[in-house]
């Protein structure tokens, strides 16, 4: 089992935090399950066309971020092919989905399917089909150029593997969002040619109904179909039926909050496929979520013992702080006697100075007025006469 990773520590407080631009979708989570060797994607995303000025808004990095979830998920990084805006052309797509994806398919293999880009719709077909556009791609030629929905579904429901998942966040409408026509052309409303009868091993997730259009949201910047499939895995949900059944009003929320109408579709040739499909074993999902609610506890008892001794430690600098200010203070107390007892010693030694001083002067005087005393009293010599 590899390390988890650091922010798994806080995953389990994140499962249901509000969604904003930057926050915990941006990324993958820690779940960082054994890789296996028989699971095989390829991620296509293309915001930016070398032909046509409308972008399709985070395709590109959408398509990196649902990568980092599969490395997360078990998925090998030697087993996921990436196309990305200018590495993703009509021969890019053939490389990657008519020849590398069926070399390595096994019995046992979850393949798994994205793209996210501009979708566009063959108008000059009597029945108008649906094609995903590629980097090169023309929607004045999508025969040429583009690459069939259908006949993805069909190729790939022809794979000798367990399940193929396949989620398309784009639209083929014309109208609006992620979607554009040949110049000219009018937007289609309901003609768009459904899928086919599909393989029992596939199930197709796609970002809106025929009608619609799908969008991206910038204030959190994401397709809003990726960013709530993300969001649902992140959750702990595995299985695409539960999965479908999260995002479904989730998606038909956040686009009307951008004026569109959006509503995702789930269709599989196996009527069990949304409770049969699993993008991974649950159990191993509910073991890593098992273990990151542990690590987390153990992580938060670590915090609050670490929080308790810096408590202690702050309160016993304080303690000590408190007894040396104590004993700064009686020492100047100490210092302050001894002060003021020789200022009084000083004092009294002045004093006695003072003292004695006046009892000198004072004998000096009495001995001088004595002295003069005697010399009055003394007869005065008068000498005889004869």
């Amino acid at each position: 089992m590899r390390n988890w990773s650091p922010a798994l520590i806080v995953l389990m407080s994140l499962w249901i935090a509000p969604a904003i631009h930057a926050d915990e979708v941006d990324s993958a989570p820690g779940f960082q399950l054994e890789p296996r060797d028989s699971d095989i994607a390829v991620l296509i995303g293309i915001a930016n066309y070398r032909d046509i000025e409308a972008k399709s808004a985070y395709s590109d990095q959408d398509a990196l971020l649902v990568k980092k979830y599969l490395l997360s998920l078990g998925w090998r990084e030697s087993r996921i092919q990436m196309l990305i805006n200018d590495r993703a052309t009509r021969s890019d797509f053939a490389k990657a989905l008519d020849r590398w994806l069926p070399q390595q398919v096994k019995a046992d293999s979850r393949v798994f399917v994205y793209y996210s880009g501009h979708g566009s719709p063959d108008v000059t077909k009597e029945k108008p089909e649906a094609y995903l556009l590629p980097y090169d791609g023309d929607p004045s030629d999508l025969a040429n150029s583009g690459y069939s929905r259908n006949q993805l579904v069909e190729k790939l429901g022809k794979l000798p593997a367990k399940q193929v998942i396949v989620m398309l966040d784009s639209c083929f409408s014309g109208t609006k969002g992620r979607t554009v026509i040949a110049p000219g052309a009018r937007p289609l409303l309901n003609n768009i040619v459904p899928v086919g009868a599909m393989a029992a091993n596939i199930a197709l997730l796609t970002a809106s109904q025929a009608h619609q259009a799908s969008t991206s949201d910038p204030s959190k910047g994401h397709g809003v179909l990726t960013y709530q499939f993300l969001k649902a895995l992140r959750e702990g949900n595995t299985g695409l039926g539960e999965i479908y059944a999260k995002i479904k009003p989730r998606v038909e929320d956040e686009a009307k909050a951008l004026n569109f109408d959006q509503t995702p579709a789930l269709t599989s040739g196996d009527p069990l496929a949304p409770q049969r499909f699993q993008i991974v074993d649950k159990a191993q999902v509910q073991a890593a979520l098992a273990k990151a609610s542990k690590e987390a506890e153990m992580a938060r008892l670590k915090a609050e013992e670490e929080r308790k001794a810096r408590d202690n430690d702050v309160a016993l600098v304080a303690e000590r702080q408190k007894i040396a200010e104590e004993q700064k203070r009686l020492q100047q107390q100490r210092e302050d006697g001894e002060r003021e007892l020789r200022a009084r010693q000083d004092r009294l030694e002045h004093d006695a100075r003072q003292r004695e001083q006046q009892r000198e002067w004072e004998m000096q005087q009495e001995r001088s007025r004595i002295r003069q005393q005697q010399q009055v009293e003394e007869p005065v010599f008068v000498p005889p006469t004869f």
